[in-house]
């Protein structure tokens, strides 16, 4: 608009010095329509810059980080004419790193809707905003601005979730302080008989006490008991956001990748984290996707917090093998008091850093330290055992 209102500015300049070096009728009508024509624009675009409507939605409010969201523009007017150039930003901010993003669309609205798709994608996991913002509609000479009503184009939010590696991990049979979980496994029996896991035909070599008698006196073939296979809470995970936005990216990265190994197995665990400003401590039992994610959610949408933190003396979970401490630099404070409270489960910290960590710190006895650099997930847990 700047560009039109210069060009408009250097033909008056030029009409005006028509008009007083040139002594003669056409001059003075120059002048008049030169000084006539931006509102004479005006008002013939009036009816197309007020009866444009905008339309903006997310298709998806859930992708995985790498891909693409779909955001939908819709764009018509009410009226059988055709506006001026409009121009609308699109200002993003994800939660988690803080970044911000600002696109520029032009568009004219006609009485067809104009559909536009753009693809956001993000390189880190987060909660991102999507919002319209300082949209202007202009006349036909692009002089004159009005705002475009953005009221019918809320915000949308988009949760990015962080990215599955696939390293060469390794489960570890250890024994368990505390026994068995109390959940089963739903695709493989076991030999637990408290749990039934299903009813299948006699084979030759079953056992005569797993046939069901009664049932199989019904249907009158053999029907034998499979019995559930348990499935262990073996891991802990503690995780503690206390890096930069990149950092905490990549930690859940690692958290991500580890957790989806588990659970491709069908072993249980736990996750704690510190949750709002208030550092409300909080865990969770995952034993599928469904009780993963709002584990995600929270840490996505939640700033990073960088203070110390303290681990509860009670309400920790019993039978864990192995106790996994993610953070971006390691706390003593938060190691010793692991420690302390499982001395004979295996503890590992996974440091998840955009630099190589400084000297080591003062850590408890028996720790496993692992650093991870952005790009260096697989290789740096290939081998890994959980």
């Amino acid at each position: 608009m700047l560009k039109n209102r210069f060009s408009y500015l250097v033909v008056l300049i030029g009409a005006l010095l028509f008009f007083v070096f040139y002594n003669g009728y056409i001059s003075y009508y120059v002048l008049l329509v030169t000084l006539a024509l931006p509102w004479i624009s005006l008002l013939v675009s009036l009816p197309g810059v007020f009866g444009l409507r905008l339309k903006f939605l997310a298709e998806t409010d859930q992708v995985t980080k790498g891909q693409s969201v779909p955001l939908q523009f819709v764009i018509d007017n009410r009226l059988p004419l055709v506006s001026g150039r409009a121009r609308v930003q699109l200002h993003t901010y994800n939660s988690l790193t803080g970044e911000t993003q600002e696109e520029y669309f032009t568009f004219t609205a006609s009485r067809k809707p104009l559909r536009v798709v753009h693809r956001l994608v993000s390189s880190h996991c987060g909660q991102i905003t999507c919002q319209l913002r300082k949209g202007r509609v202009c006349d036909y000479m692009g002089i004159f601005s009005f705002p475009i009503p953005l009221s019918r184009c809320p915000v949308c939010r988009v949760t990015v979730y962080p990215a599955v590696h696939y390293p060469e991990l390794l489960i570890e049979q250890v024994f368990l302080p505390d026994g068995d979980g109390d959940s089963y496994s739903q695709t493989k029996p076991g030999d637990d008989p408290s749990e039934l896991f299903d009813l299948r035909e006699y084979r030759e070599g079953d056992k005569i006490s797993r046939i069901h008698w009664k049932l199989s006196q019904k249907t009158g073939d053999l029907l034998v008991r499979e019995f559930g296979l348990p499935i262990s809470d073996r891991v802990l995970f503690v995780l503690d956001p206390n890096g930069s936005g990149k950092e905490v990216d990549l930690l859940l990265d690692l958290f991500a990748t580890l957790s989806h190994y588990l659970l491709s197995r069908e072993l249980a665990h736990h996750v704690a984290f510190w949750k709002g400003k208030e550092q409300q401590f909080i865990l969770q039992k995952v034993t599928d996707r469904g009780t993963a994610l709002p584990v995600l959610e929270a840490l996505l949408k939640n700033p990073r917090d960088p203070e110390p933190k303290a681990i509860p003396r009670q309400g920790l979970p019993a039978g864990v093998a192995h106790v996994l401490y993610l953070c971006c630099t390691p706390d003593t404070g938060i190691a010793a008091s692991l420690r302390q409270q499982f001395p004979a489960c295996r503890f590992s910290i996974l440091a998840a850093s955009e630099q190589p960590l400084p000297a080591e710190k003062s850590l408890p006895a028996n720790v496993e330290l692992t650093a991870v650099q952005p790009g260096t997930v697989t290789e740096s847990l290939n081998g890994f055992r959980l």
